[in-house]
């Protein structure tokens, strides 16, 4: 009776509802859910729901080229993925006492990792300083050459 056309409300309607949907309807909500998930080759993958923390951590994987200079990282996407999954590290029991971050230690989400990181929020510091000093400096130096 759940699936059933015939309902309390069929009084009051002026025509019957079709039995089943038509061939075109039928279609078009497969290629709604189509569009989804990724696919069976990839599991059928949902896009995640964008939050602005996701959002943050997705900020902080595109600059991380910016975060380290000795490091280079190739960044040839515009925008934000659309399947992406997000998932938490489960620390092994062999490495207590040696590569374990300590629980007071741990955050939410990478930024606010990065933002505790000390030895990080410095070498920022110093980098923000330097383009300053350089800004200030080409600055300077337009001044002078309009004053001439």
């Amino acid at each position: 009776m759940k699936k059933s056309v015939i309902g309390p409300e069929l009084e009051k309607r002026d025509a019957v509802p079709p039995y089943r949907e038509s061939k075109q309807a039928a279609k078009l909500k497969r290629k709604e859910e189509r569009e989804k998930t990724t696919g069976a080759g990839w599991f059928n993958m949902r896009a995640p729901e964008m939050t602005e923390e996701l959002k943050g951590d997705l900020k902080a994987l595109k600059m991380r080229g910016a975060m380290d200079p000795k490091r280079f990282y190739k960044n040839d996407r515009d925008g934000f993925p659309k399947y992406f999954q997000v998932a938490t590290v489960v620390d092994s029991p062999v490495d207590f006492y040696h590569s374990r971050v300590p629980e007071k230690d741990r955050k939410r989400t990478m930024v606010e990792e990065l933002l505790a990181d000390a030895e990080f929020r410095q070498t920022n510091k110093k980098k923000y300083q330097q383009i300053m000093t350089e800004k200030a400096a080409i600055g300077a130096g337009k001044k002078n050459k309009f004053r001439k």
